[in-house]
């Protein structure tokens, strides 16, 4: 199971979680310390060892040359490495360990850790109702990313919370962006939900070009105001609101269902079948897919309790329910991929615009 948590030499792992007095679980992967109460983000940082600064160095190409001196241990002198300096690219290298990250090139706009993780103290505190650092981890490449639980946004009955969280995560390479992004989490039973917003982006993003740092200020206004929270908390609490009055017979939730699980081959089976999930037609896998999707829309975690039953609110709960608690994953790095952008959030997207185009 790859967690991919850098490991220095010293046997220290790169992260750091809050527990909260067992009110959360610990991570799977049992790495890093474990704090009970709230913690700053220069503490997470020093206890995530994430509080390192990355310098942007010269690329120099190995010659023949070089390369032999290198194999016969013999004297390489200054002159020969600066002859060889690759002009336009450099290497980022994180300075307290001396690891070379990712060439680049040099324009890239470098974004140091301090700087990218300082706006969460302008929403961060101590109260009750505050938010908090949940974790904080260094990944192999360097790059740092840091989770901000904002405390139950929404009930969907019987004390089923909803979480939202901020998830942010700060690269040393060219391929990914500063970004800031909206999660949510049921607490009861840990199920995830990543709602889609017709109105909001849910990412704000900041490419590493050379005006990266002074992009920062839009992220730190945002937080300062919480603007940025208030906006999908108050869009994700509309979109439940409006599931909750979508009201749906037996067929519709079935057509739901199989539209968002069955392949467009499987669907146009079934369609033509005029909307028979035990047609001869259909492969026995699928029929077992919808069986058991079905069943954890009626019996999942929450669903037979729940309020809002036979209503979009529910279909969609189940199928979060499906994903999150009843789909067997190689892993839980792969679980939390397909939950949090790949095949299972797309599978969510699917049904929420199912359900919605019903209204």
């Amino acid at each position: 199971m790859a967690h991919n948590i850098q490991i220095l030499e010293s046997g220290n792992a790169c992260f750091v979680e809050a527990t909260h007095y067992g009110e959360i679980k610990p991570a799977w992967h049992g790495l890093g310390t474990q704090y009970d109460d709230p913690m700053t983000i220069e503490f997470a940082m020093k206890e995530a060892h994430a509080d390192f600064e990355v310098s942007m160095q010269p690329v120099v190409a190995l010659t023949p040359d070089l390369v032999d001196a290198m194999n016969s241990g013999s004297f390489i002198n200054a002159s020969m490495l600066k002859g060889c300096i690759i002009e336009g690219s450099t290497c980022n290298v994180r300075m307290d360990i001396n690891q070379p990250i990712a060439i680049t090139s040099d324009k890239y706009g470098l974004i140091q850790n301090a700087d990218a993780f300082r706006f969460i103290s302008n929403i961060c505190g101590m109260e009750d109702n505050a938010p908090v650092i949940e974790t904080m981890g260094v990944l192999n490449d360097g790059s740092t990313f840091a989770s901000i639980r904002m405390k139950s946004i929404y009930d969907l009955g019987k004390g089923d919370d909803v979480d939202m969280y901020l998830i942010v995560k700060n690269s040393f390479n060219s391929k990914e962006a500063l970004s800031v992004f909206t999660a949510f989490q049921r607490v009861v039973c840990q199920n995830t939900l990543n709602a889609a917003f017709r109105n909001a982006q849910s990412k704000l993003l900041i490419r590493h070009t050379r005006y990266a740092n002074n992009r920062l200020a839009d992220i730190e206004n945002a937080a300062k105001t919480l603007k940025f929270y208030e906006l999908y908390k108050e869009e994700f609490m509309s979109n439940m609101e409006r599931l909750k009055t979508i009201k749906l017979t037996d067929k519709q939730c079935e057509k739901i269902i199989c539209k968002t699980i069955m392949t467009d081959d499987a669907w146009s089976v079934y369609e033509k079948s005029n909307y028979d999930r035990f047609n001869d037609d259909l492969s026995t896998r699928t029929k077992n897919q919808v069986e058991n999707a079905l069943n954890v829309m009626e019996t999942g975690v929450g669903q037979k309790e729940c309020a809002d039953k036979g209503t979009g609110l529910w279909v969609y709960n189940g199928i979060t329910t499906l994903y999150a608690n009843h789909t067997k994953f190689k892993d839980d790095e792969k679980k939390f991929n397909s939950i949090f952008g790949g095949g299972a959030d797309g599978k969510q997207q699917k049904a929420f615009e199912l359900i919605s185009n019903v209204a």
